[in-house]
């Protein structure tokens, strides 16, 4: 969970950033009308939105209260079940409107799916690639294409991202096995190549029984420099009560993250990130309760240290969520981090999503 703040120096200009952002907003709920009353319309057209309220209070260090809003509108054009294109808008609370999304789909041959444009990808469960869609705005890469070849029982995804002139392309490759028994559901091998920086791995996730587990390893290498990173989370589910779960992970010195889910790893404040400095080893032990299909509670306490053994601090999260007819979502979360070498702060924040 990403905090955003904002100051601005001068009256006038805040005074004229207001006007702007209630002018982009109100512009921006014209174009959601218009496109809702073409998905009427227009036969192969699904339009959906989301808007996304947080605010944040410090309630002891230096940084107080903040807030952030999002709204997203998108839209995705079939024709027949071979051709689509979604384009996808974001505006936040800077008050800019822009294009999230825009790509295209094309499937072809019965086993083989290109993608082209600006897209978002999720690759070994959030280790390696991510939407990171809790941020304020999601890593989309730009100018980026895939060509993916399903075979029933295998399937390979080759992926060149980003490839605007100047910027590094990453060249990326993954084979995803299908079809696999409970005990090892999931098994995605990856390589990605980005300027000098070669990194390879395995995600191999499962469940027997109770007992549901997510191994994930990875390797980088840089010119002379190598490390690695090994992240496992395993669950189980305690009958008429709820999930007990646990995390481990460590990466070493130099580890390179590329774009991983940040928000979903490493405590819920977000005050620690992989491929920190002095490398990042942490554990995580918590327990979810699921009161029924529509609300959910749970507490999380995070021991964080570098990869040498030296002690971080510690963070305690707890969060509780509910779903009113699958169209709003209210959130609140509590958390207290204590660093090893400073004062402990604690942080309430309280979101509001509707969905449409």
């Amino acid at each position: 969970m990403v905090e955003g703040e904002e100051e601005f120096s001068k009256k006038s200009s805040k005074e004229n950033k207001d006007n702007n952002e209630e002018t982009t907003m109100k512009n921006f709920f014209v174009l959601l009308l218009v496109l809702s009353f073409g998905r009427l319309a227009v036969a192969g057209v699904d339009i959906s939105g989301e808007y996304r309220f947080r605010e944040w209070n410090n309630l002891t260090n230096s940084s107080g209260r903040s807030d952030d809003s999002r709204f997203t509108l998108g839209a995705s054009f079939r024709e027949g079940d071979s051709l689509m294109a979604h384009l996808s808008l974001i505006a936040n609370s800077s008050g800019l409107v822009e294009a999230s999304e825009a790509y295209g789909v094309w499937n072809f041959a019965d086993a083989f799916e290109l993608k082209f444009g600006n897209f978002s990808m999720d690759w070994a469960n959030g280790t390696v690639f991510a939407s990171n869609s809790w941020e304020a705005a999601p890593t989309v890469f730009n100018n980026s294409v895939s060509l993916a070849y399903d075979a029933g029982m295998i399937k390979v995804t080759y992926a060149e991202l980003d490839r605007t002139e100047g910027n590094a392309l990453t060249t990326a490759v993954g084979v995803d096995f299908m079809s696999l028994p409970a005990v090892a559901k999931t098994v995605h091998l990856f390589y990605v190549k980005q300027d000098t920086l070669s990194k390879y791995g395995a995600v191999v996730a499962g469940n027997v029984d109770i007992l549901s587990y997510d191994l994930t390893y990875a390797s980088d290498k840089d010119g002379k420099r190598k490390a690695s990173m090994m992240h496992a989370k395993v669950g189980v589910d305690v009958a008429g009560m709820g999930k007990v779960v646990g995390t481990y992970h460590k990466d070493k010195d130099g580890y390179s993250p590329l774009s991983y889910d940040k928000h979903a790893n490493a405590g819920l404040m977000d005050q620690y990130q992989w491929g920190d400095v002095d490398g990042l080893a942490y554990y995580t032990v918590g327990y979810v309760h699921s009161l029924n299909d529509a609300s959910a509670a749970g507490v999380f306490y995070n021991a964080f240290k570098n990869a040498n053994g030296d002690k971080l601090g510690t963070e305690i999260d707890v969060y509780a969520s509910h779903k009113y007819n699958d169209v709003l979502v209210a959130t609140a979360r509590y958390g207290k981090h204590t660093p090893e070498d400073g004062k402990a702060f604690n942080q309430w924040m309280v979101g509001l999503t509707l969905n449409f």
